[in-house]
């Protein structure tokens, strides 16, 4: 029988049971989707985090028609705002009261690294390929419905929220 470490105190890999995550800038981040009709358009307040907003015409789920709003715009008769916003991992008992770890970020996973696979390497020397077969990552969780793994989430600059 083999004998495998492994990385992390749960699953997913990545957070170290919270201590990477205890910093914000290795917190996951997505860039979220939400659709808003006129009235819940101009009670939407413009925040940092608004990376772009759209005013679409839509039909079901099928667009045809959109033009980029700025702060001030407004929607017209028959539009739907789109609003695109980067919001980060929510804390949760999962993860020891932080969050999901941003798996886009080498900065992170280096600072995970040397976290878990430095210390294993310290403590565990000699017997690290031998009686040790290494240690085993697990593998990364999608997404919520309505939001996109990804960086950069800078804004274009189109429009300065």
């Amino acid at each position: 029988m083999e004998n495998w470490l492994y990385d992390e105190d749960r699953w997913p890999s990545g957070s170290a049971g919270g201590m990477v995550t205890r910093y914000k800038k290795y917190r996951a981040k997505f860039l979220e989707m939400t659709l808003l009709d006129r009235t819940e358009y101009r009670r939407m307040r413009w925040t940092q985090n608004l990376v772009a907003v759209f005013a679409c015409r839509m039909e079901e789920e099928l667009l045809y028609s959109k033009r980029r709003l700025c702060k001030g715009d407004r929607l017209e008769a028959g539009e739907t705002a789109v609003v695109f916003r980067k919001i980060y991992a929510e804390k949760n008992d999962n993860y020891n009261g932080y969050c999901y770890v941003d798996t886009m970020s080498r900065e992170a996973t280096d600072y995970f690294l040397k976290i878990t696979h430095e210390k294993y390497r310290k403590k565990c020397g000699k017997r690290l390929g031998t009686k040790l077969s290494g240690a085993v990552s697990g593998k990364l969780c999608n997404a919520h419905s309505g939001m996109v793994p990804q960086e950069p989430y800078a804004s274009d600059g189109a429009c300065t929220p």
